[in-house]
């Protein structure tokens, strides 16, 4: 496999040198630095100079010392340093010293300053074994010294997932000769990490480097180790165990301190001792915006000899902080503040908007598509040009923070930057695109009030349907596959766009989203089938957006595939995604050897059905997701958020907010986010057996169920593990309707029976939906069953048995 990241071989062995070799790669380091790279001013970027000092000043982290400053404008959350408190763990000992003591020579382009540069050779390796002492010291667990020995096979899907899924877009492909250098060098990887540590990171980048800078690309837990054996290349031989000299160790944390590492990395508790101007005082040519001749000063409360950060800048980046300085700020207006936080996020690598951004030619070829006939639509991200006139509020939201998609066939995926710190963009969005308000009303005064809505969705329908506009011909309708291409489900698109975008689209569907593979239905503004409300566009445009707008209790349009399909399970578990009326629209099934079975709600984190006997109908064989059924009779279970943090004993549970042919379209698409939820997949483990993936605020859950035989009953085993930063008071849902205490650990209704391993069991009154929970059968008020999870920090395992009882 070829590598095309230039870090010499060399970096990967540097610790069978010894110390004098150690000296002399740091001697040669502090003469000769490499520019930091700041991966979005690499792209098309739209900014001038003084806007990428301002930039630069923000991302290089200059505020974290010098205070009270506000040249760089926006409001670009500032950048979070990694969190060093397992740092010892995580990286190798050996390589954090020489990292320490030549940042950008360890690793091109670094935004990490080179703070020793000061110091004497021998007294700079003597300060980073220092800090690296201390570092190590706090770590919980060592870094695993294996040698990295070569899956090939592992490697070679790495690799595929690397050119696919758009890491290329920041880390440039493998070529043997690159058209450009990469914007993030990756060949230090080999020396940094360990197979496991690597794997850790990717699967979960946000947990290390909270500033959303090297984002999570949502790996599973495979695809991640996988992605980690291709970057490491099994180069590394065996490494000795780093012992930790506690006298060092105390220097170093003097050091952390005096040298000002604690200014960034603020994780640790110390307090930065390093004293520096606030930035409106700083002035062009002194501190560190000089590379040579810089003033040495003793650190007034331990005497240290500091002297300012060196960053190694170019010349047009050292000019653009100048400017930056020297300028009074202006008032940023929306769209130069979006344009600075696409920028420093790099969105602009994937995404154009207006005349700035885009996938880089040479890298097209790695953004691929199952589905080609839909041209570069279908592969290369969508533009952000109007998007804020284009998106609703809340799927704008859901696709920022959670990664949604509505793109199955795109294989790059949407990074997750983390919610924190793009919670400002929506804001950014809207106001830089103010959206056209759209009063939909009735276009013909034949019409009467109430027939409009029946006749236009009719009308709609038949627009839609093959023998109108055929729409369905190109495009998925309610997870049902379209005969031809397999464009985005067209049902999405009241949750998803604004109307007033979705109505002029579908009359010039090419001047908002250029090269767009769609015919235009309403040329020069005139409707195509004259037929269909006396062909007044305006009112057909109208219709299909009240026909879709109903969601998914749409009738099908003429033309679209309703084929039924039955799954069977066989010797290892099934997993089957898609739409379901006992698991909502981002259902999962599960069905084991043996015919249990049950269904999870992903979109808002709650087991939600079981039953015995046969898996799952599916009304379409195609491909894809359609909507599935249980084939035996389910036990229903709430599809309201599993867990919640409660400020009383008395409050009321949250609940789901409920869609009908009243209501078809979610009134509240951020509830299960609003409570903390988030989901990030599933793996399969032994005989294919799904675990997801979720968290509910910071605690991380792990869930799998497994069958079990106690004695001759039959019994889903769900065992979840609950990781937890810091000690909290969890609530837990489990059971709503007709409870009775069976035991202080087992409750039941008459249908189905939970045995709870460990929290307080609290049984109180509920307000339930009885079409889904029932009443009690005495006539009481129907009860819900909560677990009080007292988490202390770190993982709480918690186990329930689910025996259905008919």
């Amino acid at each position: 496999m070829e590598h095309m990241w230039n870090t010499p071989r060399l970096d990967v062995f540097r610790n069978i040198l010894g110390p004098m070799g150690l000296l002399f790669l740091s001697a040669a380091g502090a003469l000769a630095q490499s520019p930091p790279r700041i991966p979005g001013l690499q792209a098309q970027h739209p900014l001038n100079t003084r806007e990428v000092g301002g930039l630069l000043i923000e991302e290089l982290g200059c505020a974290n010392c010098h205070t009270a400053w506000g040249p760089a404008g926006g409001s670009i959350p500032r950048p979070t340093a990694p969190l060093l408190e397992e740092v010892g763990g995580r990286v190798e000992p050996g390589y954090l010293t020489r990292f320490i003591a030549d940042p950008s020579g360890t690793r091109p382009g670094t935004r990490m300053p080179d703070l020793l540069s000061h110091l004497a050779p021998s007294q700079r390796v003597q300060v980073a074994q220092d800090l690296t002492h201390f570092l190590v010291s706090r770590a919980s667990r060592p870094f695993n010294t294996d040698p990295i020995s070569a899956d090939e096979a592992q490697s070679k899907q790495g690799e595929a997932l690397f050119h696919r899924v758009g890491c290329v877009a920041c880390h440039g492909p493998a070529t043997p000769e690159p058209a450009a250098a990469p914007v993030a060098d990756l060949g230090h990887l080999p020396a940094k990490y360990s197979l496991d540590s690597l794997s850790a990171f990717l699967f979960q980048p946000l947990h290390t480097r909270p500033g959303g800078r090297m984002p999570d690309m949502g790996l599973d837990r495979d695809e991640a180790r996988s992605l980690a054996s291709y970057l490491l290349n099994g180069v590394r031989p065996p490494i000795e165990i780093f012992q930790v000299d506690p006298q060092r160790a105390a220097a170093g944390r003097l050091h952390f301190q005096e040298l000002g590492c604690a200014a960034c990395h603020t994780e640790l508790g110390l307090t930065s001792t390093l004293p520096a101007p606030d930035l409106a005082s700083l002035r062009p040519g002194r501190g560190c915006l000089v590379d040579e001749g810089v003033r040495v000063i003793p650190n007034p409360l331990t005497g240290f000899r500091t002297g300012p950060a060196r960053f190694g800048l170019d010349p047009g980046q050292r000019a653009a902080i100048e400017q930056a300085l020297a300028d009074d700020a202006p008032e940023h207006s929306p769209s130069t503040a979006l344009a600075r936080s696409l920028t420093a996020f790099n969105c602009i690598a994937c995404h154009t908007r207006e005349d700035y951004g885009g996938v880089a030619e040479p890298l097209r070829p790695h953004f691929q598509t199952t589905e080609f006939e839909l041209g570069d639509e279908a592969r290369l991200p969508p533009g952000l040009s109007g998007v804020g006139a284009k998106l609703t509020r809340g799927w704008l939201e859901q696709v920022l923070f959670d990664g949604a998609s509505v793109r199955p066939y795109m294989l790059t995926r949407m990074p997750r930057f983390g919610a924190a710190n793009l919670a400002h963009l929506p804001d950014l969005f809207e106001a830089a695109d103010p959206a056209e308000e759209v009063t939909l009303r009735e276009p013909k005064s034949k019409w009467k009030d109430e027939e409009w809505q029946k006749v236009a969705r009719s009308a709609g329908r038949e627009l839609v349907g093959s023998e109108g506009l055929g729409c369905i011909l190109c495009h998925d309708f309610n997870a049902r596959p379209s005969p031809g291409k397999r464009g985005l489900d067209l049902i999405s698109s009241p949750d998803r766009l604004r109307p007033a975008w979705f109505m002029d689209f579908l009359v010039a569907p090419e001047k908002l989203i250029p090269g767009i593979v769609m015919p235009q239905s309403w040329p020069d503004g005139k409707a195509m089938h004259e037929g269909i409300l006396d062909g007044d566009t305006r009112a057909q445009l109208e219709a299909i957006w009240l026909y879709l707008s109903l969601g998914r209790s749409a009738p099908d349009p003429p033309g679209i595939r309703t084929h039924g399909a039955n799954l069977e399970v066989g010797s290892t578990v099934r997993t089957y995604r898609g739409r379901s009326n006992v698991a909502g629209f981002r259902g999962i099934a599960v069905g084991y050897p043996g015919g249990l079975s049950y269904a999870f709600n992903a979109q808002n984190g709650s087991l939600s059905a079981l039953w015995r006997g046969e898996f799952i109908s599916v009304n379409w064989n195609g491909q894809g997701a359609g909507n599935f059924n249980p084939k035996g009779r389910p036990v229903r279970l709430s599809e309201d958020v599993a867990f919640c943090r409660l400020d009383s004993p008395d409050q009321v549970w949250p609940r789901a907010p409920r869609m009908d042919d009243e209501q078809p379209i979610n009134p509240d698409p951020l509830y299960a986010r609003d409570q903390g939820y988030r989901f990030r997949g599933y793996f399969l483990g032994e005989l294919d057996t799904p675990t997801f993936m979720y968290s509910s605020g910071s605690v991380e859950v792990e869930d799998v169920s497994r069958v079990v035989q106690i004695e001759d009953r039959t019994v889903l085993r769900r065992e979840l593990h609950l990781v937890a930063p810091a000690s909290e008071t969890l609530h837990m849902r489990i059971l709503t309707g007709a409870i009775e205490e069976h035991s202080p650990t087992s409750f039941q209704t008459d249908d189905l029976r939970i045995s709870v391993s460990t929290g307080e069991a609290v049984l109180r009154s509920g307000q339930m939906d009885p079409e889904q929970e029932g009443e009690h059968p005495n006539g009481d008020a129907s009860l819900e069953l909560l677990l009080k999870l007292s988490l202390t920090e770190g993982t709480t395992t918690l186990i329930l048995d689910y025996e259905l009882l008919r």
